[in-house]
């Protein structure tokens, strides 16, 4: 196999670098050699990307006029709905441990990155910014050439991350998932709760006093020895560094985002998830990047680990050389550390040799979204973008369910055995769904929705997809909303279980866990919120409303939404008991609101002033319950006629029922019935549109993000 020949740029000073890597091992005849752009090559260029990104390459100097162009011959060609995407056989990666940034600017030297491929968001130290420009001009002009869409559309994800606390709580889910996957060592140990802020502090490299310090920690709590203790430091470090030590925080690297294709129906954004690099790297984009990047002095610490990863190494002697004078002089060291341990990437390794003045850095990547052992094709494995939404599957949720649910039910006589139907675990789980250009400077409203009877989230045997997205049609119907909004999916259990189910107190775990992820900026926080459930999540949220004083309902609930969620109870009625307990539980509740509008409406200068009525109208409680034509058409008849027979009562006080606030109010809690055969119980969501109805219903919110009143 031969190596593609590189036109030698001219020599400035700079670290000692590894010899550039040979190209990608494509399947097929090897990469040609590079060779000058030809005119009609610069025309078509010109034609297909813009005369400006052409000029920028050209006038970069005699390296970039040659072309960086990729044997494809031997790549599958895939034809998807999102575009062509070539898709290689088998890509060679390599290391490069030479020149590495490893050291730390302060932000305030940052600026935000505006070239070729910049999503408005990522900030890069000044002295990057032309390299980083080129690079990606290339990378998008090689994405014209080529058709292809894994090229064309990649962008700059992210750059400069300071050493924050969301980086000291990623160590803290790395080592916790270190035992997760680890049973044959750890067995049923858990991270000792005690040392948790020690693990999120700024412990430094792995190797260094306070890490130590840290380890011997672990060692000494109950269940732990100092061999445990060590296997759990080293396994992690593999894949993960404490707070304070990652090249980011140089400011001179980069995560270059994109698409690839692995058949002609499956195209996945890679999303930094370190499980999805296989796939990026036999792409257009990640065999581009494998090869050509070293010749724009950009190159990973190790391909086959994380190809997107990109490390300027030429900043010797520039501004950004912290032991240049101007750099010194502004404070953009932030001081060396003693010599030990530097890692690689997002994993930890041995000494490596440090410039003068330069600390010791880990270098290490946010925990990443993804459930621990998935099913073969589970889209679980990690991150995925459905449309224009984000699905992020996490796991260590500490409240909810936390069983896993894959043997049969020792308190039901005949519970399926769920082990049959998926191999996926539902402790602690969750899925996530962010929309693209969702805008954490404005309130973050959170659809929540608890799903019935089945293994929920988890792929199902035989199954390529899940039932968000095969039959709730969620991320479709999250997208058509247009809102603000997320949704958060709990993993229950076969039977709904959720555990003892604190709403707020799920959210905020599940906004810990996204911060962490850098999912979310710091400090955001759950807006507005909808709790939804299907089938038998009805179970759970019937509980909630029944509570006195309701303390697990959330505290700005803006709507309730049940689909074929409230049950006739067979066994209530063999007690003696009320078998529509469910149903008169939601009625009560639903009346107790009603109330609540009426007298907001009817006192003080508001029930003078029918503006004002409908003003306080725009933000109230709603509430939908839709309904199949089966067997769940009894429960929500005792709602309807409840609701019928209040507002008929009330109507005077409203003003008569062709009032526009008698209307607004009655529009605010609705029974629909859907039409829906029985047999569509299953996927009522998906068949109704009933979230994309619902959350039509509510209203435009300021930035204030003022939360409807609750009756409790």
């Amino acid at each position: 196999m031969s190596q593609v020949t590189l036109a030698k740029k001219p020599q400035t000073a700079r670290p000692a670098r590894a010899r550039p890597p040979a190209g990608p091992e494509l399947a097929g005849p090897s990469a040609p050699e590079a060779r000058p752009f030809s005119s009609p090559g610069i025309l078509a260029l010109q034609h297909a990307v813009g005369n400006r990104v052409v000029q920028r390459l050209l006038a970069a100097g005699p390296l970039v006029q040659r072309a960086h162009e990729l044997d494809v011959s031997g790549a599958r060609r895939l034809a998807t709905r999102q575009g062509n995407f070539y898709r290689f056989r088998r890509v060679r990666g390599h290391r490069n441990e030479a020149g590495r940034p490893q050291f730390q600017h302060p932000a305030t030297a940052m600026t935000a990155y505006s070239g070729a491929g910049n999503n408005g968001r990522a900030e890069i130290h000044p002295a990057v910014n032309t390299a980083l420009d080129t690079l990606m001009a290339a990378l998008l002009a090689e994405g014209a050439r080529l058709d292809d869409e894994s090229l064309k559309q990649a962008q700059v994800r992210n750059g400069f991350r300071p050493p924050e606390e969301a980086e000291g709580r990623a160590y803290l889910g790395a080592l916790r998932k270190t035992i997760r996957q680890n049973p044959d060592i750890f067995g049923e140990l858990e991270f000792p709760a005690a040392l948790e802020s020690q693990a999120i502090s700024e412990l430094g490299f792995t190797g260094s006093a306070a890490h130590d310090a840290f380890r011997d920690a672990i060692a000494r709590q109950p269940g732990w020895t100092a061999g445990l203790a060590r296997q759990l430091i080293q396994i992690t470090a593999g894949f993960k560094a404490p707070r304070g030590g990652s090249t980011h925080h140089s400011g001179l690297v980069v995560d270059i985002d994109f698409p690839y294709a692995t058949s002609r129906t499956n195209v996945n954004w890679h999303g930094v998830n370190r499980e999805n690099n296989p796939g990026a790297l036999r792409s257009a984009a990640g065999a581009w990047l494998n090869t050509f990047a070293p010749a724009f002095d950009f190159d990973s610490y190790n391909t086959n680990k994380e190809v997107w990863h990109m490390e300027w190494r030429n900043w010797a002697g520039t501004a950004a050389d912290p032991n240049a004078a101007a750099a010194s002089a502004a404070g953009s060291m932030l001081g060396g550390a003693a010599a030990g341990g530097a890692v690689s990437g997002d994993r930890a390794a041995g000494p490596v040799q440090r410039r003068p003045g330069a600390g010791p850095m880990i270098q290490r990547e946010p925990d990443q979204p993804g459930w621990a052992r998935p099913a073969k094709g589970s889209p679980n494995a990690g991150a995925k973008t459905i449309g224009k939404v984000k699905r992020l599957p996490i796991e260590g949720l500490t409240v909810g369910n936390r069983a896993a649910d894959l043997e049969p039910d020792p308190d039901r006589a005949n519970s399926s055995f769920t082990k049959k139907e998926t191999s996926e675990s539902a402790k602690g789980r969750a899925i996530v769904l962010i929309p693209d250009g969702l805008d954490p400077a404005q309130p973050v409203e959170v659809l929540i929705h608890l799903h019935g009877h089945g293994v929920g989230y988890r792929l199902e045997k035989g199954l390529k997809q899940t039932r968000d997205e095969a039959l709730d049609k969620t991320e479709a119907q999250l997208e058509a909303s247009q809102r603000n909004m997320i949704a958060v999916l709990p993993q229950g259990s076969r039977y709904s279980g959720f555990g003892k189910f604190d709403t707020d107190a799920y959210l905020a775990k599940v906004f810990e866990k996204l911060i962490a992820l850098q999912q979310l900026p710091a400090g955001t926080q759950p807006g507005p919120v909808v709790l939804s459930a299907h089938s038998g999540g009805g179970n759970t949220v019937t509980q909630i409303l029944g509570e006195k004083g309701q303390p697990r309902l959330p505290a700005r609930l803006a709507e309730v939404v049940l689909f074929d969620a409230i049950h006739y109870s067979q066994r209530a009625k063999e007690a003696g008991q009320d078998p529509d307990y469910q149903a008169h539980t939601i009625r009560d509740w639903i009346l107790r609101q009603l109330e609540h509008d009426l007298s907001e409406l009817t006192s003080g200068e508001r029930s003078k002033k029918p503006d004002q009525q409908l003003e306080y109208l725009k933000t109230s409680l709603r509430f939908r319950g839709y309904h199949t034509t089966g067997s769940y058409a009894r429960q929500y008849k005792i709602l309807r006629e409840a609701i019928a027979d209040w507002f008929k009562s009330q109507a005077g006080a409203l003003g008569g029922d062709k009032s526009a606030v008698y209307l607004a109010l009655r529009a605010n809690y609705q029974i629909v019935d859907t039409g829906l055969a029985p047999d569509d119980h299953d996927a009522l969501m998906g068949k109704s549109l009933g979230f994309q109805e619902a959350l039509g219903l509510l209203p435009a919110r300021s930035r204030s993000g003022q939360a409807p009143a609750v009756k409790k």
